[in-house]
C-alpha cells in the first residue's frame, strides 16, 4: 500500500484514504461536483455495485442522506421532495431490477415537471450481453422519461476529468433548471475500493488539483428563460388592459413556486381567481380567491356575468365543471404554463386556448403587475364572491344534517378537514376519487397550506413515500389523504413514518375498494372486479406494527374529534375514516350539479 506522504495532493484535499483507487476517486468527484451545484440530498438503496459511492458518502456532514430498503419508496420520496423544493434529490442504486423500481416515480416526475437525479451503478461493459448476474439494460426503459442520459464506462486508468465534471454540471443544470429527471449510469469493476495504488496521467492530476482548489463547479451553466419576449409581454399587457372583467384560473403549481404572485395579480385586476386544489392558491386569504367554484358553476352558469378575458396560469386543471364553463365562454382564453407541449385535456374533453405562453406563470404574473394598470372593484368580482358565499352556506347546512349519520360521507368530510387542518402545514392527496373530492369541497381561506398530489399520471403507487418527501422538502407537518387501495399499494413505506422529522397524519379513506368505479355503469359482476374490494377489516394492526397512533371514525362527528385529537398530540398517526363509496359518489355527483 502506498504511504500517505506519497498521496497526490488532490486525494488528500478530497479526503480520500491512502488506499483509494479509481472507483472511489470517480465517485468522490461526482459527489463533490453535485454538491458544488447545490445538490445535497441523497436517497440510498445500498448494493454491492454502489460501494464506491457509499464509501465517499460516509461521514460527509454536508449531505442529507436517507436510507431505504425499497428503491420504489426512495424514488417516490425523492419525487415528493423535488415537488416541494424544486431541488433534485440524488437516487443512488445498485444494478439490475433495483434500477427498474425507479421507473414509476420517474414517470410521475417527468409528467409533473419535477427534478430528480438517478445515479444508477452498473456492471462493466464486458459483463453486458452475457447473462451475467444482476445485469440488465439500465438505459432503455428509462429513456423516454428522463431528459438527459449520460452513460459512463467503468473507470480504469484515466478519468478524463474535463468530460466527467462537465457532464455532471450538465446533468445538474438540466434537472434543476428544466425541472426534470435525469440519469447518470456508470459502470464499476471489482475491486470496488481499497486498491493498492492509483495512477493517473500528470495532466489529469493537474486538472483535478485545480478543480479541487477552486471550490467551484467546473462549468457553471446559466440562462434559463422564465419570461416571454418583450413584444409578447407587451401584447399580453395590452390585451389585459383592454378587458373590463378578467377571470383568472390557477392550475397546479408546486409548493416552492411563488403562487402568491397569481393571487397578487388577481387583486391587481380585481378578478376572481378560481384556484385548483393543487395550485397553492386555494388557501389564500385574498377576497379574490374563489375555492368553491365547483359547487355553483353548473347550476348558476346563466347567472354569472361572462368575463372579457380568461387568464389561465399553470398546468392541467382537474375540474370538469370548470372545463365545461370555460368551454361555454365566448372570450379570449390565454394559458401561461411551463410545459411547451399541449396542456388542454381535462379528463376526456379539451379546452380550446386562443394563445399559449411557454413561461413561468409566477414570474409572468409578477411582471404583469408592474406593467398593467390596476383595476377597481367591479360587479363581476362581487357576483363570484356572492355565489361562493351562498354555496358554502348551503354545503354547511347539508353537512350539519348528516354529522351523526352511521357512516361518513366523503365530500362532507373533505370540507370539514379544510376547517380543522392546522395553519402553516402541508397537505398531500392520493389520486383517484380522493383528490377529486378535495378539489370539490376542500377550501379554507387564510390557512397558509402548501398542497401537493401525484397528478402527472395519477397513479396510486408511492403515495406515502411521496408525502414524506414532500413534508421533508417543505419542512412542515403533513396531512396525507390516502385511499385504502393506495395504502395497501405503498404499505411498506409505513416503516418510514414514525422516524420522519415532522409528524405525518395519515388519513385513510376506507370505502372497501375502488369507489371511483361507481362512476362507470356496468353489470354487478364487472363492477365488483373493478372495485377490487380488499378484505382488511381495518388498518389498526398496520398502524401498531409501524409504531403509529391509531384513530378511527364511523361518523362525521367522530372523525372531527379524531382529527382534532391527532393534531393536538402532534405525533405521527393513522386516522381511519370508514365511508360508503356508493353514497359518496352520489353526493359528489349531486354537488357537481350545483348548490
Amino acid at each position: 500500500m502506498a504511504s500517505s506522504k506519497h498521496i497526490a495532493p488532490f486525494l488528500r484535499d478530497l479526503g480520500l484514504s491512502p488506499s483509494a483507487g479509481i472507483n472511489e476517486l470517480t465517485a468522490k468527484m461526482i459527489v463533490e461536483e453535485l454538491y458544488r451545484n447545490g445538490i445535497d440530498t441523497y436517497c440510498l438503496s445500498p448494493g454491492g455495485r454502489s460501494v464506491a459511492f457509499l464509501q465517499v458518502l460516509e461521514g460527509d456532514q454536508r449531505l442529507n442522506q436517507k436510507l431505504f430498503n425499497d428503491e420504489r419508496d426512495a424514488a417516490f420520496w425523492a419525487q415528493g421532495y423535488g415537488k416541494a423544493t424544486g431541488k433534485p434529490a440524488v437516487l443512488l442504486s445498485t444494478s439490475g431490477t433495483a434500477v427498474a423500481n425507479y421507473l414509476p416515480a420517474t414517470i410521475e416526475a417527468h409528467t409533473s415537471r419535477i427534478p430528480m437525479i438517478l445515479v444508477t451503478c452498473d456492471r462493466p461493459a464486458e459483463l453486458l450481453y452475457a447473462h451475467a448476474n444482476q445485469t440488465i439494460d439500465q438505459l432503455s426503459f428509462l429513456r423516454d422519461y428522463v431528459s438527459c442520459q449520460i452513460n459512463l464506462p467503468a473507470p480504469e486508468t484515466r478519468l478524463y476529468p474535463h468530460s466527467l465534471l462537465s457532464n455532471i454540471d450538465q446533468l445538474a443544470y438540466k434537472a434543476t433548471q428544466h425541472q426534470t429527471p435525469v440519469q447518470l449510469n456508470i459502470g464499476f469493476r471489482k475491486p470496488f475500493f481499497g486498491e493498492a495504488s492509483l495512477t493517473l496521467p500528470q495532466e489529469e492530476k493537474h486538472v483535478i488539483q485545480g478543480w479541487s482548489d477552486s471550490g467551484k463547479a467546473y462549468t457553471a451553466f446559466h440562462g434559463h428563460t422564465c419570461l416571454p419576449s418583450e413584444p409578447e409581454l407587451a401584447r399580453l399587457e395590452q390585451t389585459i388592459n383592454k378587458a373590463n372583467s378578467v377571470l383568472l384560473v390557477a392550475g397546479p403549481l408546486h409548493a416552492h413556486e411563488n403562487a402568491n404572485a397569481l393571487v397578487k395579480l388577481a387583486e391587481h385586476v380585481r378578478g376572481p381567481l378560481l384556484a385548483d386544489i393543487d395550485s397553492n392558491c386555494r388557501f389564500s386569504e385574498s377576497d379574490c380567491s374563489i375555492g368553491a367554484y365547483n359547487l355553483f358553476l353548473n347550476s348558476q352558469r346563466d347567472q354569472l356575468e361572462a368575463p372579457d378575458l380568461v387568464l389561465y396560469l399553470g398546468e392541467r386543471i382537474m375540474s370538469e365543471s370548470l372545463r365545461e364553463y370555460l368551454e361555454s365562454l365566448d372570450c379570449p382564453l390565454i394559458q401561461i404554463a411551463h410545459h411547451d407541449g399541449r396542456q388542454d385535456a381535462v379528463e376526456n374533453e379539451w379546452i380550446k386556448f386562443d394563445e399559449r405562453y411557454v413561461a413561468d406563470p409566477c414570474t409572468v404574473a409578477t411582471s404583469l403587475i408592474q406593467r398593467i394598470s390596476p383595476k377597481v372593484d367591479n360587479e363581476f368580482l362581487h357576483s363570484w364572491q356572492g355565489h361562493q358565499e351562498r354555496a358554502t352556506e348551503r354545503l354547511l347546512d347539508m353537512i350539519a344534517e348528516h354529522k351523526d349519520d352511521p357512516i361518513v360521507n366523503e365530500p362532507h368530510f373533505f370540507h370539514i378537514l379544510g376547517k380543522i387542518i392546522p395553519e402553516d402545514s402541508a397537505l398531500f392527496h392520493s389520486p383517484s376519487l380522493v383528490v377529486r373530492e378535495a378539489e370539490q369541497c376542500t377550501f379554507a381561506p387564510g390557512k397558509n397550506i402548501v398542497s401537493g398530489a401525484n397528478r402527472g399520471t395519477a397513479g396510486i403507487d408511492g403515495i406515502i413515500s411521496s408525502a414524506l418527501g414532500f413534508s421533508q422538502g417543505t419542512q412542515k407537518p403533513c396531512t396525507l389523504i390516502c385511499g385504502d387501495q393506495a395504502l395497501l399499494h405503498d404499505s411498506g413505506a409505513l416503516s418510514l413514518v414514525a422516524d420522519h422529522e415532522h409528524p405525518l397524519y395519515l388519513i385513510v379513506i376506507n370505502n372497501g375498494g375502488g369507489a371511483i368505479f361507481h362512476f362507470i355503469p356496468m353489470d354487478s359482476a364487472a363492477q365488483q372486479t373493478m372495485e377490487n374490494p380488499h378484505k382488511v377489516e381495518n388498518f389498526s394492526l398496520l398502524a401498531k406494527h409501524n409504531n403509529l397512533r391509531y384513530y378511527s371514525a364511523t361518523t362525521l362527528t367522530k372523525a372531527e374529534e379524531a382529527l382534532r385529537q391527532a393534531y393536538r398530540d402532534e405525533k405521527p398517526a393513522m386516522i381511519e375514516v370508514f365511508t360508503d363509496g356508493i353514497e359518496s359518489v352520489e353526493t359528489f355527483k349531486l354537488l357537481g350539479r350545483g348548490l
